[in-house]
């Protein structure tokens, strides 16, 4: 099963013949990378890790560009991509259940789930974290080079353009750090494929959590019981958790429950927030985002910028 996606890009930077080297470059390492980190997401509940990228990701992520369009003022490329129960097969042939992921899908169609959340400004949103939350933001290496829009179409359409990326860059402004929890609840499901497990909590809310530098045997004596997680928790922008990375798991008692079963908030912004904008260039305009600027005026800094 293969999906088709069209992408159109509008602007002045396509007023001649040709297609900037570096324009291409920049849109296809958006893609590429928000395609790998999407289906790492997914899979793991995080988009990235230390080390190399994993061979399986790199294969299963891949899409091919299979023509280029172009009119006065627009190029359109159209990539295709497998879905994950092809690209996968072993994987996704299994009998296991993925309630949050639906393997008919491409890795291109999760990053433009992504997308899609971040354009609206869903803080709350399942479908990214801060890592790849960035790489959304990153459409604006494109519209820095003379773009005025991206449209991608995919059964639907997901449009890029200065306004609606103020969304994405508020949301990663609102980011915070990850901070050492323990939290209690049922041990109620448990992944072994990929050590992804749900704690249900007295209320019963659910948290998604990841065990991968314990193994998912360090589970199993769990489930099903009470126990309190102790690890790092991740946030999303909204400041409502998203997930925590276990690094122990034990038996939890009545008192332990009561006292470690609300949801924890974060302390401080991280760092990214907090990092003063560096002078100049597409940093430095991007620093006054989301401003008091309208959209024109956008638009020509980022055409000065080109």
């Amino acid at each position: 099963m293969t999906h088709e996606h069209l992408i159109t890009l509008k602007g002045p930077a396509f007023s001649g013949s040709g297609l900037s080297g570096h324009l291409l470059r920049d849109l296809v390492d958006v893609l590429v990378l928000g395609a790998e980190q999407s289906l790492r997401y997914r899979l793991d509940g995080r988009s990235t890790a230390r080390g190399p990228t994993p061979v399986w990701l790199r294969a299963a992520s891949d899409f091919e560009l299979v023509s280029i369009g172009k009119e006065q003022g627009t190029r359109e490329f159209r990539l295709r991509a497998e879905a994950l129960v092809d690209s996968m097969p072993d994987r996704f042939g299994q009998a296991e259940l993925f309630e949050d992921l639906d393997p008919t899908k491409s890795p291109l169609e999760l990053f433009e789930d992504a997308l899609e959340d971040a354009l609206e400004g869903k803080a709350d949103s399942d479908a990214f974290d801060h890592t790849l939350l960035e790489t959304c933001a990153n459409f604006r290496t494109v519209l820095g080079a003379g773009v005025e829009s991206i449209e991608i179409k995919n059964g639907r359409l997901v449009r890029v353009d200065v306004e609606s990326l103020q969304q994405v860059v508020r949301l990663s402004r609102q980011s915070f750090a990850p901070r050492k929890v323990r939290l209690a609840g049922r041990l109620d499901i448990i992944r072994y494929s990929d050590c992804r497990f749900t704690l249900v909590l007295e209320d019963g809310a659910k948290v998604a959590g990841t065990a991968r530098e314990l193994g998912a045997e360090a589970l199993r004596a769990g489930f099903g019981k009470d126990v309190v997680v102790s690890g790092t928790a991740d946030f999303r922008p909204s400041g409502r958790m998203l997930r925590i990375d276990a690094e122990g798991v034990e038996p939890a008692t009545a008192s332990v429950l009561k006292i470690f079963s609300a949801l924890p908030r974060p302390l401080q912004a991280a760092a990214l927030a907090e990092r003063p904008a560096k002078k100049g260039g597409l940093e430095a305009l991007l620093g006054k985002w989301p401003g008091d600027e309208s959209a024109e005026q956008l638009l020509e800094q980022l055409a000065q910028l080109s």
